[in-house]
């Protein structure tokens, strides 16, 4: 028999060998696992949510699945990250966390936040409830996001995050990034930590988010975006609601405040306030270097400012600062409040306001104030 043959058959058999071993041995550090959370017992509970986003952070990634109808209590927020605690470990791989109806619920005095998901890194979330998130109070700290915060990717599905509290972004905190919300509910989060608390729901920070069939409800700022605050970035939102969201002194954009760009399409801004003597954009602000575009949409039953000879309220559905562009949009029953109020319904205080095949009626003390280009 020539040995030389010989010798590389040996060779052959203790490679596949070796590889064998490796199959059946322990799990390589960059394959991403698998794991099922019980409600509680051994391995389920918080303690098994915690070990299992740590055993997905080490394995490059992985899929966890919650237990159905099962509750998650938060009493304390043990991971420090870019901006305070978190009750989970911070989010550094790709990981996806499937619920069935079930909840995650901060039950402390100690404010923490639930996720936070690094530069690089990435995030879904699905049929779920994130309950009563919260950073500091402390106006010297500065913690957003009060469920999330993100400069990676995230993404969020049939879940509801409601009674979420920060200084700015009561829900989430996109601070780069990309940010996909489908068909989920935020309502009733608050931007109210600290004077001047922005976003009630959302802020951006130079992300990309788009919201799709996602309803935002009830959230309130102290003074920009009662629901969501664009400070930098890209916002898309499609065939959504938002309605009943409020900023509450002298604030600008009761729904949304905008300086970024901002694009709606099929959605629903109604009975949002910007509520004190100078309050602005009932439904949207437009400010400055606001880039909005509306299309096929409705603004209506939003109010700025409060009742009385004191107010200098503007904007009732619209106040804009930058450039807008506006199609098939119907602005009704808006009010601008006050004795020195204008604008019910839309209020140029400066850029441009372009109106194609839109109506603009019915709303108080006028329907435009200021120069629109187009029928008003």
């Amino acid at each position: 028999m020539d040995m030389s043959r010989s010798s590389r058959a040996v060779a052959v058999m203790a490679v596949a060998s070796s590889c064998a071993l490796l199959l059946a041995g322990a799990p390589d550090a960059g394959a991403s696992i698998t794991r099922t959370v019980a409600c509680q017992g051994s391995g389920g509970g918080v303690a098994g949510l915690r070990a299992a986003i740590d055993e997905a952070n080490a394995h490059g990634g992985g899929r966890i699945t919650l237990a159905p109808n099962c509750t998650y209590r938060f009493t304390d927020g043990p991971y420090v990250g870019q901006e305070g605690s978190n009750a989970l470990p911070v989010i550094t791989s790709s990981i996806v966390i499937t619920g069935d109806e079930s909840a995650l619920v901060r039950k402390s005095k100690d404010p923490f936040r639930f996720f936070e998901v690094e530069r690089g890194a990435a995030l879904e979330l699905s049929r779920m409830t994130l309950k009563g998130g919260a950073t500091s109070s402390v106006p010297e700290v500065n913690e957003n996001g009060g469920a999330i915060l993100t400069s990676g990717r995230l993404v969020v599905r049939e879940a509801t995050l409601t009674g979420n509290v920060s200084g700015n972004g009561g829900a989430i905190e996109a601070d780069g990034g990309r940010v996909r919300i489908v068909e989920s509910t935020l309502a009733r989060n608050h931007a109210r930590n600290v004077p001047g608390a922005t976003a009630g729901a959302i802020a951006v920070q130079g992300a990309r988010v788009t919201l799709r069939r996602v309803t935002l409800a009830r959230n309130d700022a102290v003074a920009k975006g009662g629901a969501i605050a664009i400070f930098a970035g890209t916002m898309t939102i499609n065939r959504s609601t938002l309605t009943g969201n409020t900023v509450s002194v002298n604030g600008a954009g009761g729904g949304i405040f905008n300086y970024g760009t901002l694009t709606i399409d099929h959605t629903t801004l109604a009975e949002n306030e910007a509520n004190g003597y100078a309050g602005n954009g009932g439904a949207i602000a437009n400010y400055a270097k606001g880039r909005l575009t509306v299309t096929e949409s409705e603004i209506q039953r939003n109010s700025a400012g409060m009742k009385g000879g004191v107010s200098r309220a503007f904007g009732g559905g619209i106040a804009n600062f930058g450039k807008a562009r506006l199609s098939d949009v119907r602005i009704t029953r808006n009010k601008a409040m006050g004795g020195k109020a204008k604008g019910g319904g839309i209020s140029v205080r400066s850029g441009t306001v372009s109106l194609t095949t839109s109506t603009v009626a019915n709303n108080s003390p006028n329907d435009c104030s200021g120069k629109v280009k187009g029928r008003c």
